[in-house]
Formats: C-alpha cells, sequence, structure tokens
C-alpha cells in the first residue's frame, strides 16, 4: 500500500479479510466501502479501529439514544440548551448535567458505532476506496476498537452465508491450525473455541462438519473466521513422519525460553495480585487444559516461577521431531498461555486481563 489512495472489491477480498490484512500490516488509513449510495466509513490508526468525535453526525446520535431510551425525552431539550449556553458538544452536556455517565456514553458511541458498520459483513458486493493516512493525535480520538474483536463480532452477526460458503475450501481440503502469536487477543466463544479444539491434529472441513455438535452452518461461520483471521490455513498433505527440516536445535531452544518467559511473567503478575494462591491458580489451568492436549504435554510439570517442564526431552529432539509433533508442540504452548490469560480475566477482572495481553505480546515470539 504505497499509493495515497486505493482501491479494491469485496468479491476479491471479504470485509473480514481485509479488515484483518490491515490490522496485520498495521496501516493507518482511512476507508471508504460502497454498495451503491450507501457509504460506511472507517479510519484505522495502526491496524485498529479509532472512534473519533464525528464518527456518528450528533443528530443521528441523539436519534439513537432517544430510540434506546437511554434518556428521558423530556431531557433533550434541557441538554440542547445547556450545550448551546456553554458552547460545548452536546455530549459533552450529558455528563456535565448528569443525564449519562461517561462510561454510559462512551459504551453507547461505540456500540451505536459498530452496529451501524456490521451490516457491511453481509454486503455480497462493495467497493473499497482508502487513503492512507499520517496518525493523529490522541486528543482526537475517542477510543480504540479492537479490530480482531470487530471481525468476530461481525461475523458472529452475519446471515449471508452465500459470502462464507464462497470462501470456504472444498470439504476434502486438510486444514491446521496455525497458532499465531496474537492468538492470546481473541475472544472466542464456547461454540468457537469447541471447533478450534477440533483441529488439534489436521481436520478436513468435511470431517468438521460431520462431528460438530453445533452443525454445519454454524461450524461453517466458525471455520470462516477463523481462515479470515489466519489461525487455521490449508495444509498441504505432507509425510507425517518425516522429520522436519526447518526447526534447529538452536530454533527448538529459542521456542521453549520465549514460552516461559511468558509463563513467567503471567504468574509473577498473578503472585503479584493474589499473592501465594497464584500457585493454585496455574496449577487448576494446567489441570484443565492438559486433557485437550497431545501426548507431548502428558506429563508436563509446574516448574518454579511458573515455567513450564515438558519431561519430554527424547521426543523434542530437533532430530527426531516430525512435522506433527511441531505442531503440536505450537498448538499446545499456545492453548496453555491461553488458559493461563483467561484464569487472569476469571480472577482479576477485564483490566487486568488487556494489561496482561498488551505485555505479554512484547516477551518473545516463536511464530
Amino acid at each position: 500500500m504505497e499509493e495515497n489512495f486505493l482501491k479494491g472489491d469485496s468479491s476479491f477480498s471479504p470485509f473480514p479479510r481485509l479488515l484483518f490484512s490491515l490490522w496485520q500490516e498495521e496501516k493507518s488509513v482511512l476507508l471508504r466501502i460502497q454498495r451503491g449510495a450507501t457509504v460506511k466509513r472507517l479510519h484505522l490508526e495502526k491496524g485498529n479501529i479509532v472512534l473519533e468525535p464525528n464518527a456518528t453526525p450528533e443528530n443521528d446520535f441523539l436519534r439513537i439514544l432517544v430510540e434506546r431510551k437511554a434518556f428521558l425525552y423530556s431531557l433533550l431539550e434541557e441538554c440542547r440548551l445547556y450545550a448551546k449556553k456553554n458552547n460545548i458538544s452536546f455530549s459533552r452536556a450529558l455528563i456535565e448535567l448528569k443525564i449519562l455517565m461517561p462510561s454510559e456514553l462512551w459504551h453507547l458511541r461505540e456500540d451505536i458505532f459498530k452496529e451501524d458498520l456490521f451490516p457491511v459483513f453481509d454486503w455480497p458486493q462493495a467497493e473499497y476506496l482508502f487513503e492512507v493516512s499520517q496518525p493523529q493525535e490522541g486528543l482526537h480520538l475517542l477510543s480504540v476498537i479492537p479490530t480482531l474483536d470487530f471481525i468476530l463480532q461481525g461475523i458472529r452477526r452475519m446471515q449471508n452465508y452465500d459470502i462464507i460458503q464462497f470462501s470456504l475450501p472444498p470439504e476434502t481440503e486438510i486444514l491446521q491450525c496455525l497458532s499465531p502469536s496474537f492468538l492470546t487477543q481473541l475472544s472466542f466463544e464456547p461454540h468457537e473455541k469447541y471447533v478450534l479444539h477440533m483441529f488439534h491434529s489436521p481436520k478436513t472441513p468435511g470431517d468438521i462438519y460431520a462431528a460438530s455438535e453445533i452443525g454445519k452452518k454454524e461450524s461453517q461461520k466458525v471455520l470462516f473466521s477463523l481462515l479470515c483471521l489466519e489461525v487455521i490455513s490449508a495444509s498441504q498433505q505432507k509425510d507425517k513422519t518425516r522429520p522436519s527440516p526447518e526447526i534447529s536445535s538452536s530454533e527448538l531452544d529459542k521456542i521453549l525460553i520465549a514460552f516461559n518467559d511468558k509463563c513467567s511473567y503471567l504468574y509473577k503478575y498473578i503472585s503479584k495480585e493474589l499473592g501465594p494462591v497464584a500457585l493454585n491458580v496455574i496449577e487448576k489451568c494446567l489441570d484443565e487444559v492438559k486433557p485437550l492436549l497431545g501426548p507431548l504435554f502428558q506429563n508436563m510439570e509446574l516448574a518454579p516461577e511458573g515455567r513450564i517442564d515438558l519431561k519430554s526431552s527424547q521426543k523434542l529432539n530437533p532430530n527426531l521431531l516430525t512435522e506433527e509433533t511441531y505442531r503440536e508442540l505450537l498448538w499446545g504452548l499456545t492453548e496453555i498461555l491461553v488458559a493461563e490469560v483467561l484464569a487472569v480475566k476469571k480472577n482479576l477482572g477485564n483490566l487486568h486481563e488487556s494489561a496482561l495481553v498488551k505485555n505479554l505480546g512484547k516477551i518473545g515470539e516463536w511464530s
């Protein structure tokens, strides 16, 4: 994306796939999506969606607030007069008059903004026009909406199964989990985790449809989201017993060191907040996640400072490491981290989870 203005078409790239590409490349763009006379606008800063004060025109914003019964209609004129008298925005007037709390107003703004964009996920045809922009000062931004969560929310609401089915690979094509480093940032629903866990070993879409308890259509929707987010991808049918030529002893050590650095950070974070009970929290995580993992992890033990000892040195010998075992390793390491992050969310709340994930991403990489 080196030009200032670029065009695209949804027939080549569905909306969620486009958003993921922009997030992955950390692009700062002003995106316009047009279908006939309907135009939607979206601003991204370094890949994440930003909410600006003018994202929803004030008249539309007020109308929606009244329709949602966010406050009594009788207060509308009082708020208008106060805003005009003090030369401030209507939003600020709502807060200063204590009609709405700041957190309520911000949640409403984000919800209204997202609700306006969700229909784009179902557009069978649309034109994209986006302009590369310079990052703006924080003062001009109301909030940042994580793009990955927005993609998941949008796909969950999709009703146009033609788009979903058209984008899926043949039912006989082998798919595998990629275990990307950002997997811990994805807030999957239980049924989505259920389908994702089915990819512990490579599967075809046909395998998933036949075995899934949520039925074919809902399984297709989950597969679509996993493919758009590059959590799973098509796999070349290779000899799974052949040693992988792509991993050296030093690379394997780097993966395990990075993983344990993350585990140690998680443990120290939980210990700081919960004290000695942190050990029980981590042990419970490992007990709960172990049945979902492969043989490589069945003898794992909790080592000092929250590190994980796999106790499988022979299987992890780079000279004997097969492609299947390597995928199992990456999958398992990611699952353990996801389980521990969710434990933080359960025991400490969303704010701690967000802070933890942000810092965790800066500690070691293996993919």
